[in-house]
């Protein structure tokens, strides 16, 4: 019998949330008994994809300081982390403003808490990337990178790719199977014909906006040189210049993916294409269109 490493950590996760369990029951009763003093709400924090690491929390942050929907009482949210994380550079971000805990510590104590549909201690929104309070649109970005020269670092490398000074930065990101792979259940999705694009990316270029095409990865490369870069396929590919792209781009066209929300979060427009399911798009912006 082979034993892989994804199952053998699978096993250990396991084991980890059984050996755990007393405490977390011990936690559940405590939060229950709590309850008329200080709430205690434990939820799933999504840091396995860049769209709900980033929007998700933006919106939650931004309805709770207008404490929209939020307890009236005094409350503590905490939340436990999923096993992947997409982007460490925003996780940290997040570690900031929210109480992240590994998923063995809380997720026995949540699952008791969605077995008896406790939902008062669950923070989690019924749809937690979708802005319908309407509260991104004039706020001011939560993000803050408080790194000393964080947009000259990464500006500089774009400089040896042909980004010339005060050029403004258009973000093209087209959601195919390559970064995760082929599945049944997000493959209507995924682009299949990137030369639809490219009219509008020569349209761009020729006004001299600078073209980027990001993502971590994709399945074919774009042949152009003037004011373009794939940064799909460069080596300058990170979890700090992701931020950076979607801070200070002009705008993104962007299919159905997790990049964009994170230039949403970044408060910056957003052009949404090829949308499917069509009733899902996102309308609660005006800086938004589909």
């Amino acid at each position: 019998m082979i034993w892989h490493l994804s199952s053998i950590k699978k096993i250990i996760r396991y084991l980890l949330i059984i050996s755990f369990f007393p405490f977390s029951i011990f936690i559940f009763i405590g939060i229950v008994i709590l309850s008329p003093l200080i709430l205690i709400r434990i939820g799933k924090f999504r840091n396995d994809k860049i769209g709900h690491l980033a929007l998700d929390y933006e919106i939650y942050l931004e309805e709770k300081k207008r404490k929209i929907k939020f307890p009236n009482k005094l409350f503590l949210d905490i939340w436990f982390k999923h096993k992947i994380t997409c982007n460490q550079f925003l996780l940290k971000l997040r570690y900031k403003n929210l109480y992240i805990f590994p998923n063995f510590f809380f997720e026995g104590a949540y699952f008791l808490i969605k077995f008896f549909n406790l939902k008062k201690f669950n923070p989690e929104r019924l749809n937690p990337d979708a802005d319908i309070n309407y509260v991104l649109g004039d706020s001011e970005s939560k993000i803050k990178i408080d790194i000393n020269n964080f947009e000259n670092i990464n500006r500089e490398k774009l400089y040896k790719y042909g980004l010339k000074p005060n050029q403004k930065i258009v973000l093209l990101h087209l959601r195919d199977a390559a970064y995760r792979g082929f599945s049944d259940f997000t493959d209507f999705r995924n682009i299949y014909h990137k030369q639809n694009y490219i009219e509008t990316i020569k349209f761009l270029t020729n006004n001299n906006y600078f073209v980027i095409r990001v993502g971590r990865a994709a399945e074919n490369k774009f042949n152009l040189e003037k004011n373009f870069f794939d940064y799909a396929f460069s080596e300058i590919k990170s979890d700090q210049m992701d931020l950076f792209l979607a801070k200070y781009c002009y705008f993104c066209i962007s299919t159905c993916s997790g990049f964009a929300g994170l230039v949403r979060s970044f408060r910056n427009p957003v052009l949404l294409t090829n949308y499917i399911p069509h009733g899902h798009y996102d309308s609660y912006v005006k800086k938004n269109l589909t």
